[in-house]
Parts: structure tokens; sequence; C-alpha cells
């Protein structure tokens, strides 16, 4: 897959003005922010997801995929030095460069769990497909890519490095290795993190407007 120069974060549409849309905080949801593209402009829509990703996740490259209007919504929040965030959207591709790894500053290991729809996490020459409920490890440290063919959701948990590495030592060889919900203890963990993400009594607000034109 292609990606076009001007798809990653920071400057991708002249016509986004970043400053009219930041994230609000959703009241009475344990510091819950919310990002969501309900009130940006259809035009403007995946130019805003872009830097929102970004601003919640590690900077990424995104290319949206099909002709329909897009939407996205993240709800993220703190737990402990872990953050958590509930992430529902539309198709796309995302693909974590080695020129953004040779820039970064931050260092993280992330978890996705698949809530809805199907995922597709490669790394390190593997390739994890996610159903509703499996999970898989990727390392900001390396060249990553998820692909999503359709709508989906997603709870994704980014762990500082070290906290991580303590528990389970060298993560190269869990990185880009689904686990089925089906395995064993893993639907325990899966059913954990799940219970546990950002908007747990409710879920992330579904974003409106994914199939208008």
């Amino acid at each position: 897959m292609a990606f076009a120069s001007n798809a990653g974060c920071a400057g991708g549409d002249a016509s986004f003005d970043r400053q009219r849309h930041e994230c609000r905080m959703t009241p009475n949801a344990h510091d819950t922010a919310l990002f969501t593209t309900d009130a940006v402009a259809p035009r403007e829509r995946f130019a805003y997801w872009r830097e929102a990703v970004c601003d919640v996740f590690v900077q990424l490259d995104c290319e949206r995929v099909g002709g329909d209007t897009f939407a996205g919504a993240i709800a993220t929040r703190p737990f402990g030095a872990i953050q958590l965030s509930e992430v529902a959207s539309g198709a796309q591709h995302v693909r974590r460069s080695r020129r953004q790894i040779a820039r970064a500053r931050e260092d993280d290991l992330l978890v996705s769990v698949q809530l809805g729809g199907t995922g597709t996490i490669a790394q390190d020459g593997r390739s994890a497909a996610l159903g509703l409920g499996d999970f898989c490890l990727y390392d900001s440290a390396r060249p990553y890519y998820l692909m999503f063919r359709g709508e989906f959701r997603q709870l994704v948990l980014q762990f500082p490095r070290r906290q991580l590495a303590e528990r389970l030592g060298p993560v190269e060889p869990f990185a880009g290795i689904g686990i089925s919900r089906g395995a064993p203890l893993a639907a325990v963990v899966s059913d954990y993190l799940r219970a546990n993400g950002p908007e747990r009594e409710g879920n992330a607000p579904a974003p409106r407007g994914a199939g208008d034109r």
C-alpha cells in the first residue's frame, strides 16, 4: 500500500483548523477525553482524525479506505501509568514508519483488543487477524501496519515499555502475534481489558455519519 506524502500527522490538509476542534472532556467519566469527527465539516474530518490519532497514540500515517464520508471517535483516559483508549471508526490503513520512529520521543508498547468488526495488525513479518475479543501486542519502536476494511471498534492499551518489559522480558517474540479469545486464559484477559476500558459503562460514542454521502 502506497501512502500519500501528506497522509501523516501535522499538516495533512491545508483547510484543517486544528484550533477549532480540540478534544473535549466528558463529565463524570473518570477524566475521559473525547475526540470525535461529529462536529467537524465532512471535508475536514479525516485531517482532524489524523491529528487526533497522533495526539492520543504515537506519530502515524493514516489513509482512508472507500468513498463514504469518514467518521471516527476516540475516548481515552489514564489508568495509572497505562493509557486506555477506545476507538470507533471507519475503514482505514495505518502505518508506523521508520521515519516516524527515528523522530519519536515516546517508547511505548501497545495492545489492541477487538471490540467490533475486524482488523489486522502486522509487525516483524507476522500478521494477526483480529475478531471479537482477540488481541495483539505491538511495539512503537519498530514499524507496524494496521488495516481495517470496514467499521470497527478497538480498545487500545498503551504501556510504557519498562512497565510491561519488567513482566514479560523481551517483547520481540510476542509482537504481531494475535491471541484468540478462545485460547486458554485469553478469554479472562480479554474480558478484563474490555471491562476496564475508558467508557466501560456506555462505550465510546459511535460516530455519526459513517454512511452519509
